[in-house]
């Protein structure tokens, strides 16, 4: 039996234009120690303070966002977010956090 393809999945947001700015506004309160450039996307550092804000935000983008991989890890003493896209897509991920 042939192998069925996975859906793609647009990039795009499904905010409207007033929850975007909100959500933009909810990413810009919490402070970046470190942006790398990763081959898939973005890997970004904060203080592990943030750690529950960030695994808030990760699951709305989720959900809004689900073009991209988004994920919240502890390492030592900070909280790192990757966010990661099939390649036409790491374009939109920087995008995202700009640098």
């Amino acid at each position: 039996m042939p192998e069925t393809p996975l859906p793609v999945l647009p990039v795009a947001c499904t905010l409207g234009p007033s929850d975007l700015a909100d959500r933009r506004a909810d990413w810009a309160r919490l402070d970046v120690r470190a942006r790398e450039e990763i081959p898939a996307g973005l890997r970004l550092h904060y203080a592990a303070e943030a750690e529950a804000d960030l695994e808030r935000l990760a699951a709305l983008e989720r959900g809004c966002c689900a073009w991209a991989t988004w994920s919240v890890a502890r390492r030592d003493d900070a909280v790192v977010l990757e966010v990661t896209a099939p390649a036409d897509a790491v374009p939109a991920v920087r995008e995202l956090f700009p640098g």
